[in-house]
Order: structure tokens, then sequence, then C-alpha cells
């Protein structure tokens, strides 16, 4: 569920963030030997879509390939066209875990 709850999360992030959590997601689950059934299908959807708009794209455009595909428009009433990060820009920092 956690693991559910992080992509969530991330889905309002850059698509080749959305990539990276999933990607790590998907190697903690091959160590421990527990399957997970729709991670391939995910890895393979935003690797597509990585291609298609870039890294960087947000992954809400995610949902383009579908319509794109169908030619139809999925958005609902009221979703803006485009979704503009207005965050200003800042430095990271790096998390020190506790002993």
């Amino acid at each position: 569920m956690i693991w559910i709850r992080r992509v969530w999360w991330a889905l309002s992030r850059g698509t080749g963030l959305v990539a990276k959590d999933i990607g790590l997601s998907q190697a903690v689950a091959d160590r421990a030997g527990e399957p997970l059934d729709l991670n391939p299908l995910l890895i393979a959807l935003f690797q597509d879509g990585i291609a298609r708009f870039g890294p960087r794209e947000l992954s809400p455009k995610i949902i383009k390939r579908l319509e794109e595909a169908t030619g139809l428009d999925v958005t609902a009433p009221g979703f803006p066209a485009d979704k503009v990060d207005e965050e200003p820009e800042a430095q990271g920092a790096e998390v020190q875990p506790r002993s």
C-alpha cells in the first residue's frame, strides 16, 4: 500500500521521476522475490511516455497516450489544458537517516 501511495504522489511530478520510483520499486520487489503484477506495465507506459514527451514532462501527460490512440478526450470539465509548476527553483537537500 505504501508503494501505491508513493506512485500517486509521484504522479504530480515529472515522468522521469515516476519512472525512477517505479524502477526502484521493481528492484526492491525483485530482491524480495515478490511479484508486482502491474509494475512491468507501468514501467513500459512511462518509458514510452518519456520517449514521446520527455522526462521532464509532468506525469499527467501520460494519459495523452490513450487519447492519441483512441481519438478521445478524457479530461474532466474544468481540468487545465497544461499544468504549470509555479514553485521557484530550489536546491535540494540531502536527507540524513537516523541511527
